[in-house]
């Protein structure tokens, strides 16, 4: 592997890297969204001036989408204001809603790569936290799971349904926006959650949701539960915006799957079947949260395990 080329501001471009940038059409999103902010991406990919082929790639798609987020959000498309730490810690937390944590972890090496020279470079003399690829948020309490369910119910029914969602069924921005009322049905005498790809699936409500949540999605009907388009997940991140952990931070969808993952951990949940219930393929990530589980009587673990 070569050595890593150094980002200079506005570099001179090879010309294979200048093609790309004249002529580069990402596959992966809406042919328009990408025109809507092509031009913005070049730009940034102007001033980034990557010298090798692999990173460009990469660069433009990135750029793509976080100018896509930022104009969904009616932020204004100025890289001193949007290249900051604070900026790319909520974009890498959309990312990693949405996209998976794999790709929030290239995202945020690249934003840390490039953010200095796109942005201000005062601004990142103090990097912000980093999210490492199997980083899994810590799990709330009841109490405070108690405060965001009352926030949610008095900001109204599309929070009090993503809440449900996240702490009832560990939904997050992967299934959020897709799912109707009318998707809440009743399986062997229980409310329960059907959702589609990625890992279409059933998912039981839990109980402390259960019938807050049928009576939520028999208002609602056939529309979306958390409202809007069914491919807007930059809804989800709106909404959290009115629910807060603590004074100045706000609700992430993350630890609401990580609350909702703990309690079937702490009700000793067969981990096959909460496998297939999450979605999750590796049980990394369920191991991730059992360390914030209180630890059960092991003595009556031991005696069940007798019996294996």
């Amino acid at each position: 592997m070569g050595a890593r080329h150094e980002l200079v501001r506005g570099a001179a471009l090879p010309a294979d890297i200048q093609t790309l940038h004249d002529t580069y059409v990402p596959r992966v999103m809406p042919r328009g969204d990408w025109d809507a902010v092509a031009d913005t991406a070049r730009a940034w990919f102007t001033l980034a001036a990557p010298q090798e082929r692999q990173l460009a790639l990469q660069l433009m798609l990135m750029f793509g989408r976080f100018a896509h987020w930022a104009s969904s959000l009616r932020l204004k498309l100025n890289a001193n204001v949007l290249f900051t730490p604070s900026m790319v810690d909520r974009y890498i937390e959309h990312v990693e809603t949405t996209l998976g944590a794999k790709t929030a972890t290239e995202y945020r090496a690249l934003m840390r790569r490039v953010g200095p020279v796109v942005g201000k470079a005062d601004s990142w003399a103090k990097p912000g936290r980093q999210i490492g690829r199997n980083s899994v948020p810590k799990p709330l309490s009841v109490e405070v799971e108690h405060s965001c369910m009352t926030q949610a119910r008095r900001a109204g029914i599309h929070h009090q349904a993503m809440c449900l969602l996240g702490f009832g069924c560990g939904l997050d921005g992967r299934w959020l926006p897709h799912v109707r009322g009318i998707d809440v049905v009743e399986l062997d005498g229980w409310p329960h959650v059907q959702v589609v790809d990625p890992d279409a699936r059933a998912i039981p409500v839990l109980a402390a949701h259960a019938d807050e949540l049928v009576e939520v999605a028999g208002r609602i009907g056939d529309g979306f539960l958390i409202g809007g388009e069914n491919h807007v997940q930059n809804r989800v991140w709106v909404l959290t915006r009115k629910v807060l952990i603590t004074e100045g931070r706000k609700l992430f969808v993350g630890e609401m799957r990580s609350s909702w993952f703990a309690k079937h951990l702490a009700n000793n949940t067969h981990l096959v079947y909460l496998s297939h219930i999450t979605g999750v393929k590796s049980f990394a990530r369920l191991l991730a949260v059992l360390e914030h589980v209180e630890v059960p009587d092991l003595g009556a673990l031991a005696l069940q395990a007798r019996s294996a």
